[in-house]
């Protein structure tokens, strides 16, 4: 039972609500524009459609690494 507590709880904490404030990416075709929420950085959304997908890949990267080095320094003060 507490297992199956933690599981739940552990889901939960990573599905998220859904709301729009939870927002990862957004397609705006008026603009030909994929934005992306969380390196806050545009690509081209057609590019994006058709799988040229190496240029947000390596954004989420560059974040990815800007956060454990941050994690890194903060857990050496």
């Amino acid at each position: 039972m507490k297992q199956r507590e933690e599981v739940s709880s552990m889901r939960k904490s990573q599905v998220g609500t859904g709301s729009r404030s939870e927002k990862i990416r957004t397609y705006n075709y008026k603009d030909s524009r994929c934005s992306d929420h969380r390196t806050k950085n545009n690509f081209n959304l057609f590019e994006v459609l058709d799988g040229e997908l190496e240029e947000a890949i390596q954004s989420m990267i560059t974040l990815d690494q800007q956060e454990q080095l941050q994690d890194l320094a903060d857990s050496l003060k």
